[in-house]
């Protein structure tokens, strides 16, 4: 370093020495300005969820001869929905909340590439919304290109996303805002902790940097403090707990945070082997921890202005294995739940087709994932 960049920098440093005490009174605001508008819950479950074992069309008989075993429930008791669509008996709740029209399938959602890809891969895709072959392949996050577009709102709060489970994705990553995770919260609870080392990383690029640190950090730590005075925040939480971490998400609606997305992530549906027993007790827990959110939020007159919109990366071949499970598929379902879901109704398709890979029948896709990302967006915007 020469004497001139020395000088500078340390003048730099001086300056903003004499600004700090400022900065850390401003910080130590922790009011919000409230936000009632419309809010997406994103239920990601993570390991490829056999859509069609809630959800399967009773007189097919490509389905009853290549899953057998899976087919048995709806040929046996199953819950009419629609046409020649059944609802798996052992999910009565979803013929009751589909009663309530807080329940919305969109059966075979998926993408044009039906090479096989890894659990990370197709993660990927739907992460940031583009697909393998597309021109642009993007490096950000869907959601959060929409931060850095500034598209969401309130547009006071830069990153109105947060993150209960798992930080361990990149749908809220743009170039310039990331969600907020709510494991790491406390991170920002004190910005005098932090304040020196803010200094040491940025004293390069203080004055082009000052501005958006500043503003990040001081957000960071003003939410802390308000996620630190929920009642949630007092309960020791699992990260497996749908009851808990949809919980922590119907405080934040009611006292209407500043949050406009929230992600929950469940996992566990790689279900190669013995299906039925460690898909259904997954499901069926987030199912009435869903149902529950819903009640609470009908209460307090939030639950219209509501989605959850839950997906996984890929289905489940058609034919169960030797194992009386399924290995990678194509195409799926997805789910919408909500107190409004007319805007959504067009993807309420009902058309079973297959595409042979291989020699083998997969599910071919009816809907292009993107489509539904357009309409939420529309919906939250």
């Amino acid at each position: 370093m020469n004497r001139k960049e020395f000088i500078k920098q340390s003048a730099l440093v001086s300056s903003l020495g004499i600004l700090a005490p400022q900065i850390i009174q401003s910080c130590k605001d922790n009011s919000y300005v409230q936000f009632n508008g419309k809010k997406i819950i994103i239920v990601q479950l993570k390991g490829g969820m056999d859509g069609y074992h809630m959800l399967s069309q009773k007189e097919n008989d490509l389905l009853n001869k290549l899953r057998p075993n899976l087919q048995a429930p709806f040929k046996k008791q199953g819950i009419f929905w629609k046409e020649n669509w059944y609802i798996n008996p052992n999910f009565q709740i979803l013929s009751e909340l589909i009663q309530k029209n807080w329940f919305l399938p969109i059966t075979n959602i998926g993408y044009p590439d039906y090479n096989k890809l890894s659990h990370f891969a197709a993660s990927d895709m739907w992460e940031t919304a583009s697909v393998v072959g597309d021109q642009t392949m993007h490096k950000t996050g869907w959601v959060g290109r929409l931060m850095d577009a500034k598209k969401l709102k309130p547009a006071w709060n830069p990153n109105p996303v947060l993150l209960i489970n798992d930080d361990d994705t990149i749908f809220d990553k743009g170039d310039v805002f990331d969600g907020q995770s709510w494991k790491s919260h406390n991170e920002f609870a004190n910005f005098d902790k932090i304040q020196e080392a803010w200094l040491n990383q940025n004293n390069n690029n203080l004055l082009e940097e000052y501005n958006h640190i500043y503003q990040t950090i001081s957000n960071n730590q003003n939410i802390s403090k308000i996620l630190k005075g929920l009642e949630a925040s007092k309960k020791d939480i699992a990260a497996k707990d749908m009851n808990g971490q949809f919980e922590i998400v119907t405080e934040c609606i009611q006292k209407e945070l500043p949050f406009q997305i929230y992600n929950i992530t469940q996992s566990g549906y790689d279900t190669h082997h013995k299906q039925v027993i460690r898909l259904e007790p997954l499901a069926l827990e987030l199912f009435k921890a869903i149902k529950k959110l819903g009640e609470k939020l009908t209460e307090s007159n939030h639950w219209n202005d509501t989605l959850v919109f839950v997906y996984t990366e890929f289905g489940r071949t058609i034919a169960e294995n030797a194992n009386l499970g399924t290995d990678h598929g194509t195409a799926n379902h997805a789910y919408l739940f909500g107190g409004n879901l007319k805007e959504f109704t067009n993807f309420n398709q009902d058309v079973f087709e297959t595409t042979k890979i291989a020699n083998n029948e997969y599910i071919k896709h009816q809907i292009d994932f993107r489509d539904v990302y357009e309409a939420i967006t529309k919906f939250i915007i």
